[in-house]
């Protein structure tokens, strides 16, 4: 099941309508708050949105939209405008109080030039980090969080005054990787605001956000994207009509993971899938065998993709049973659907299901790829049933 990454892939649509039109009007008006809270799920392009409304903010003559032609957006084209300020996970929590590595402004500088270029990239400073050394190391194995020194200086940043443009705007990715500390460190620019500055706060996890500081920032809270805004944007970006429904519908409304599907080849991707239950529906056993021995070949294999696809395809043919007027996952396949649900009419599809999201739950554990497949093939041929006679 051999991938071919498609170098480039860039998304740029946001969607968000009704987010971003209030941000806009609010900014418009003059009635911009203090600080935003933008939440929602993974990849869905809450720092895109962030960014979009910051360069509103700092444009000279915006209304609602950036002008594109002033200085302030001319700057703010690669991102290097002097009072934009980006923070984001940057170091070990071993590391709080201490300032920023060395490898800090370059490692900031790529975060700018990545994100001018693709709006759902990964913010966290350790995986651009081009250092072998141990500092380098310890951020990637016990995580990137926004340390102490990074509030502090946020705070010392916040209350100069702006550079170039009539307010400076501070946008921080992935709030919810901050550390306690500096978040009761950051309470005290949110208590007593300066008035030249906006902070805008992006979070996936709100519980891992303080009260204190929610309370004292305007949520903007975002949704998932529907697998058709998905559908969408893949196609906008050139991505192929079968992998564009394939990651579509396994991207759980993520479009980060989505890009990272639309790599895959789909076809080869679907055919393994429904070699896979083939296979198992008939169960010989050298050939249940035979098949995971050549699935396993490539390392890449086992992850949330297959399981995913298997349980989709599952889930289409349980609906197609039961005859009930839903759209299917992969409108591509209904004719294979059609053809697993006459051929076995006994078939208890929820079972299927729950024997692949067990067996997802097994791999995700770190159980032996072998036995899980083995376990999961022997599942599905039971729930499955007998073939109906011809």
């Amino acid at each position: 099941m051999a991938r071919t990454p498609k170098i480039g892939t860039v998304v740029k649509w946001l969607g968000h309508t009704e987010a971003r039109t209030r941000l806009a009007s609010a900014a418009a008006a003059g009635r911009a708050a203090h600080a935003y809270l933008i939440s929602g799920p993974e990849g869905i392009g809450k720092g895109a949105v962030a960014i979009e409304f910051a360069r509103v903010l700092l444009c000279d003559i915006a209304k609602e939209t950036p002008c594109g032609k002033c200085p302030q957006c001319l700057a703010l084209r690669s991102l290097q405008h002097p009072d934009l300020h980006l923070i984001a996970p940057s170091g070990s929590p071993k590391d709080s109080d201490t300032p920023g590595s060395e490898t800090y402004p370059a490692e900031m500088t790529r975060l700018k030039e990545l994100l001018s270029a693709d709006p759902y990239v990964e913010a966290d400073l350790a995986e651009l980090s081009a250092s072998t050394g141990k500092s380098a190391k310890r951020k990637l194995s016990t995580g990137s969080k926004i340390r102490v020194a990074d509030s502090r200086q946020l705070l010392y940043d916040a209350y100069r005054k702006p550079f170039q443009a009539r307010q400076s705007v501070f946008v921080i990715l992935n709030a919810d990787q901050m550390l306690r500390e500096a978040q009761n460190a950051l309470l005290k620019l949110l208590e007593e605001p300066p008035v030249s500055a906006t902070l805008l706060l992006t979070a996936s996890n709100l519980q891992a956000i303080l009260p204190t500081v929610r309370s004292r920032c305007q949520p903007v809270k975002l949704q998932g994207y529907t697998p058709v805004e998905i559908r969408r944007a893949l196609s906008d970006a050139g991505i192929e009509a079968r992998a564009t429904e394939l990651s579509a519908a396994l991207s759980g409304g993520n479009v980060r993971r989505a890009i990272r599907f639309a790599t895959m080849q789909a076809e080869t991707l679907e055919q393994a899938a429904v070699e896979f239950l083939a296979t198992s529906a008939v169960m010989a056993p050298e050939k249940v065998q035979e098949h995971v021995d050549g699935l396993l070949e490539d390392p890449d294999f086992v992850d949330d993709a297959f399981f995913e696809l298997l349980m989709l395809f599952l889930s289409d043919a349980a609906h197609c049973a039961a005859q009930t007027k839903i759209e299917p996952h992969f409108p591509s396949q209904s004719a294979r659907v059609s053809k697993l649900s006459a051929a076995y009419p006994r078939a208890d599809f929820q079972q299927a299901i729950a024997a692949v999201d067990r067996a997802a739950s097994q791999r995700a554990a770190g159980y032996t790829p072998t036995l899980v497949l083995t376990a999961m093939a022997i599942e599905l041929h039971r729930a499955l049933g007998p073939r109906a006679r011809a």
